[in-house]
């Protein structure tokens, strides 16, 4: 049995179609969701900070006019509390830097078109997470339910799922280390 496989503790068709149901749920809740969370206090830094790395990191290419729009974009970012990147280079870059490239390859133009589809992405790494994290506790508990029940608790708590779709600096640090976390006990299994 391959060991990565999505349903691999599923034993019977009524439990597989219970784990499809719950996510494609979850799916649907936040890709219908996600355009009723508002904007956080840094996210037009963060978008910046996207633009201002992503030209910096285009210096390195023959990508001209990628340059010449990003930094357009990045000259056209105002705001009284945007501070400018340059000031605070120590954010990270992981998330902003290739929102910032599908913003210009996506031709966003309108402002809240690109804070949706920095909330929709933000998302949908979130949602990757929580499969990995029911893959956790199948592992640990083999039993459907108690499975299924604390994806529950990790996704819809309040505060998280909120977060999921405007915090892309916590979040995204809990879902890779919750995909991190997996991959760690995948790999204690394989040595023991």
């Amino acid at each position: 049995m391959n060991k990565f496989n999505f349903l691999e503790n599923s034993n019977n068709s009524y439990n597989q179609l219970a784990v499809i149901s719950f996510f494609s749920i979850l799916l649907i809740l936040g890709s219908v969701t996600f355009k009723d969370y508002g904007i956080s206090i840094d996210e037009e830094f963060q978008r910046s900070s996207g633009f201002y790395w992503l030209n910096y990191l285009l210096n390195f290419t023959p990508f001209e006019e990628l340059k010449i729009l990003s930094q357009e974009k990045f000259e056209s970012i105002k705001g009284f509390t945007v501070m400018s990147p340059k000031d605070v280079p120590f954010y990270g870059i992981i998330f902003d830097v290739p929102l910032a490239f599908l913003e210009i390859i996506l031709n966003i133009e309108e402002s809240k078109n690109y804070f949706y589809l920095r909330h929709y992405i933000n998302f949908l790494i979130f949602f990757l997470s929580s499969i990995f994290f029911y893959k956790i506790l199948i592992n640990r508990f083999s039993n459907l339910y108690i499975s299924l029940i604390g994806t529950l608790f990790y996704v819809l708590s309040p505060r998280i799922y909120g977060a999921s779709f405007y915090n892309n600096k916590d979040i995204l640090f809990l879902s890779l280390f919750t995909i991190t976390i997996f991959f760690c006990f995948k790999a204690i299994e394989k040595f023991d």
